[in-house]
C-alpha cells in the first residue's frame, strides 16, 4: 500500500438484532488481497435489506455478529496493493478517485461464465454476511473505510456526479401512495 491508513475505523454495527447499531472501531486490514481496495467512505445509504438485518425478518445473522450493514455506497480509493490499477471498463484509477462496486464474483460458475449474470454468482463474496471480527472486517459501507474486495466489479464515479444523487427508483411512489 502507498498512503498512511489508520489501524481501525469507525463503524456502526449491529450487536443484537432488533437493538440500535453500535459505534465500533473495527480493525483495518493490514494485509490486502492482491487487487482488493481499503476506500475511504463518502457517502452510504440505508436500504431496506439494511433495515431487514437490523430487526431481524431476513433471517438469523447471530453467528455474524457484529455485522457492520450498508452495501450501497461510494467511496476513494484510499491506498492500492498489487494488482492492475484499473477499473472494471478498463480505464486507469489513481488514488483518491471515487469509485462504486460490487459484491466480490468468482468468475468461475455457470452464472459468471456461461449465463453472464455475475449478480447471480453461486459463489459470490457478499458484504454485510460476515462479522467484523473476521478478516477483512470491514464488510460493511456504515464505516469510515471499507474494503473492496478483490474480485468485486469497480467503476469510477465522474467527478461532476455528485455522492448525493439519488437512484431513479427511490424517487418512483409505491404501494398505497402510488395509488
Amino acid at each position: 500500500m502507498t498512503a498512511e491508513i489508520p489501524a481501525t475505523s469507525r463503524a456502526a454495527a449491529l450487536t443484537a438484532t432488533g437493538e440500535a447499531l453500535q459505534v465500533l472501531d473495527v480493525e483495518i486490514p493490514a494485509v490486502i488481497e492482491r487487487d482488493a481496495l481499503p476506500v475511504r467512505m463518502t457517502a452510504a445509504t440505508l436500504c431496506g435489506t439494511d433495515v431487514h438485518v437490523a430487526d431481524g425478518s431476513a433471517g438469523d445473522v447471530g453467528g455474524a455478529l457484529p455485522l457492520v450493514l450498508g452495501h450501497e455506497m461510494v467511496g476513494r480509493i484510499a491506498a492500492f496493493g498489487d494488482g492492475p490499477r484499473t477499473d472494471s471498463l478498463g480505464p486507469p484509477l489513481a488514488e483518491g478517485d471515487r469509485i462504486v462496486w460490487t459484491h466480490g464474483m468468482c468468475g468461475r460458475c455457470r452464472a459468471c461464465v456461461i449465463d453472464g449474470e455475475p449478480s447471480l454468482c453461486e459463489n459470490r463474496r457478499r458484504y454485510m454476511t460476515e462479522s467484523a471480527h473476521t478478516y477483512p472486517f470491514l464488510h460493511g459501507g456504515f464505516s469510515a473505510y471499507r474494503y473492496v474486495y478483490p474480485t468485486a466489479g469497480r467503476v469510477r464515479v465522474p467527478d461532476d456526479v455528485p455522492d448525493a444523487v439519488r437512484r431513479r427508483e427511490q424517487r418512483i411512489p409505491r404501494g398505497p401512495v402510488a395509488k
